[in-house]
């Protein structure tokens, strides 16, 4: 279940990989091949914060995934956003207009 802008999570999962489509206004993927580097940046509740590089899937299609580590999805609620870097100084961040919310519930 999950509603634009919150990707709902449990904490200290690996699985599942936070899959992403980059697509234009109309929808259609955009071509990541020309990024040199897609990062997510992600600042959790107590404010520490960490990064995780892409694993390109399908550059032309615009299909990445982030790979979650040990100790990454901690309880509560996260800020998150992906950097696309493409070697010119002149990165893009999306979304724009406010982060992506990663809700981590407890382990049950």
């Amino acid at each position: 279940m999950s509603k634009p802008g919150v990707i709902f999570l449990v904490e200290a999962d690996l699985l599942p990989l936070f899959n992403v489509t980059y697509v234009d206004d109309a929808g259609a993927p955009i071509d990541v091949s020309p990024f040199t580097d897609i990062v997510l940046r992600v600042r959790r509740p107590d404010e520490t914060a960490f990064e995780r590089t892409a694993v390109i899937d399908d550059a032309v299609n615009g299909l990445f995934h982030f790979e979650w580590a040990a100790g990454d999805l901690v309880e509560g609620d996260s800020k998150a956003e992906i950097r696309f870097e493409d070697g010119t100084a002149k990165p893009e961040t999306v979304p724009s207009d406010s982060p992506l919310v990663l809700r981590i519930r407890e382990r049950v």
